[in-house]
């Protein structure tokens, strides 16, 4: 199976306090999601936790993943996801500027 492609563009201000981003469906027989995040002036570590659902209204936490202040770019690989939608849950804990670019997803 081809790998699917999908960027998010979020522009999203770590001062605007904690967010869900946009979520995204998961393409028919797709279980392996990759998702790198491009970010910059990260204060302190950001954590974003990838959520899935079956309905688009419910979604559950899969697993966490830090962004590193001191790093630009993060990616995390999960697989064996049976689901429909994904989305990321944004908690910014102690960091009161900088600002998460993007995010792109792989699915296969």
């Amino acid at each position: 199976m081809p790998l699917a492609h999908t960027k998010i563009t979020c522009n999203l201000d770590i001062a605007d306090g904690n967010a869900y981003l946009d979520y995204v469906q998961v393409p028919d027989g797709s279980m392996n999601i990759t998702a790198q995040f491009a970010y910059s002036s990260l204060d302190a570590d950001v954590t974003v936790s990838l959520q899935q659902s079956l309905d688009g209204s419910n979604f559950d936490n899969v697993t966490d993943m830090l962004l590193d202040k001191d790093d630009t770019s993060a990616t995390l690989n999960v697989m064996n996801v049976l689901t429909t939608w994904v989305r990321f849950y944004v908690q910014v804990g102690a960091a009161k500027t900088g600002t998460i670019k993007d995010c792109y997803f792989s699915f296969n």
